[in-house]
């Protein structure tokens, strides 16, 4: 489940599946479109007395979202929308397990031209009686003024229908130390951990984490290799032949999409530096096993192959030591590669601290030559701050934003927004509709020398609900690295 932080479907927060949480911010405020913009509707004669409202988009907000990240948006379709006076009320539905706690931003509500649609800013804040087995349905009203009074329209789904829109609960990793399986990751509100964090023995996949909110880890986050073993989601090394016979015995490859070769090769790195997938080929690969000697001692083993990290946060990412170093081989006559550094990548919608540490990607050191360096990838439009980073750091493409309140709703359908990624490189933005139905892009884009771009859409955004993605050079729309966010437009 590559990506499925919890998008229930991170609809967008953590590719392959949107139910991932994508973090991070577009700059803020988007262009609007003036009044004699030719992106904007003609606007009927509203009759407010006649409010309708149809659905809403998306349909699964998330617990943690606004509290020190980047709040969620809902638009609400319908007929005879206004937006003098106009507020939106959300409450439980009836029955559910407890009240939501949230804030409707009001005072930035605003109103299609045609009046069929309005957007409107939620905050979520972690609530620690929430948990991720927990959903609560909610009613959605909108209130407004006739020229008779007030009038409302409720969304209220009937108890067998789906809900209008849903609160999903999460868990908060707190503690010390924590050990998390790969095999199925999980989003969490929040991360807080005083100690480490580990793989689970034997995890085949990456190290993965994900929160809505803010992460801090004070100790360290290792997928090391450790002899022959691979860190997760790395290449074992290979076994060293034995020795005694006459022409000697050949040693086995490492693991890995780089294993090196049968007389002891070092795990090579076949992968790429901006880190398009973080599966094969960005694999840490094990060291091969030296050959036998002839009447004499066994091969060494080859060392295995760092292991695979990915962080993500919708706030402040803030880590300790954070490691994922491939393993020496062992010595002999003829002796075992060394097996390669593995994968690092951190994603922020806000800062990277990795605070009086470094991060280490490095491949072993011997008893021959060293194994290759892995790959560290970083996506944050704030600062990024470490007392020793990877000299092959890849700054991924990251919405610009100086406001992680930004509401990210929009008056035009080509709006300009801001990109902060590694220079003079390529990387690429595509949108889907509320319903991932349809999809435009991707557009390359050439970042400058400066690492900042900005960017106007060369193609028009959909009416409501559209999650925009960016995606490095050489990536597919599905990858699993994209960089997601949901934002409204308002015709």
């Amino acid at each position: 489940m590559r990506h499925c932080v919890a998008t229930l479907a991170f609809g967008s927060l953590l590719a392959g599946c949107s139910i991932i949480y994508n973090p991070n911010n577009l700059p803020g405020p988007l262009a609007e479109a003036g009044p004699d913009s030719p992106d904007a509707e003609v606007m009927f004669d509203a009759d407010p007395s006649m409010l309708v409202l149809t659905r809403v988009t998306p349909t699964v907000i998330f617990e943690g979202q606004g509290d020190g990240s980047r709040r969620a948006v809902i638009a609400i379709h319908g007929n005879h929308i206004v937006k003098s006076s106009t507020t939106v009320t959300i409450v439980a539905h009836t029955g559910a397990v407890q009240p939501p706690i949230l804030t409707v931003h009001n005072a930035e509500l605003d109103v299609a031209a045609n009046g069929n649609m309005l957007a409107v800013p939620i905050t979520l804040p972690v609530d620690p009686t929430l948990l991720a087995s927990e959903q609560i349905r909610l009613d959605v009203t909108v209130t407004q003024t006739a020229p008779t009074g007030p009038v409302s329209f409720t969304l209220s789904a009937l108890a067998l229908d789906a809900p209008v829109l849903t609160l999903q609960g999460l868990d908060e990793l707190t503690g010390a130390n924590a050990t998390l399986s790969s095999t199925s990751p999980k989003l969490y509100s929040k991360v807080e951990l005083t100690g480490t964090l580990r793989a689970a023995a034997g995890s085949t996949e990456p190290l993965s984490l994900y929160a809505t909110s803010t992460i801090s880890i004070a100790g360290s986050t290792a997928v090391n290799a450790a002899g022959t073993a691979s860190g997760a989601a790395g290449g074992a090394g290979g076994t060293g032949g034995p020795g005694g016979l006459v022409d000697g015995s050949t040693g086995l490859p490492g693991g890995g999409p780089a294993g090196g070769q049968p007389s002891g090769g070092i795990g090579g790195f076949t992968g790429n530096d901006q880190i398009t997938t973080l599966g094969n080929p960005n694999r840490g690969s094990g060291g091969a096993g030296g050959n036998g000697a002839a009447l004499g001692a066994a091969g060494g083993n080859g060392g295995g192959g760092g292991g695979t990290i990915e962080i993500v946060a919708g706030g402040d990412l803030v880590l300790g030591a954070t490691e994922a170093k491939g393993a020496d081989g062992t010595t002999s006559t003829n002796n075992g590669g060394a097996g390669s550094g593995g994968v690092v990548l951190l994603r922020s919608g806000s800062s990277v601290t990795v605070a009086g540490a470094s991060v280490n990607v490095s491949g072993g050191v011997g008893p021959g030559t060293a194994g290759a360096a892995g790959r560290f990838r970083v996506d944050a439009p704030g600062t990024i701050t470490a007392t020793s980073i990877p000299a092959a750091r890849y700054r991924g493409p990251s919405f610009a934003t100086a406001n992680l309140a930004n509401t990210l709703i929009v008056r035009t359908d080509k709006p300009m927004f801001g990109v902060i990624a590694q220079p003079n490189r390529e990387f690429g933005y595509y949108f889907n509709n509320d319903d991932s139905s349809e999809a435009r892009g991707p557009v390359m884009v050439l970042t400058p020398g400066n690492g900042i771009a900005n960017v106007t859409l060369a193609e028009a955004l959909f009416p409501g609900t559209n999650e925009l993605c960016l995606i490095v050079e050489g990536a597919v729309t599905d990858a699993d690295t994209r960089n997601c966010i949901q934002i409204v437009y308002l015709p």
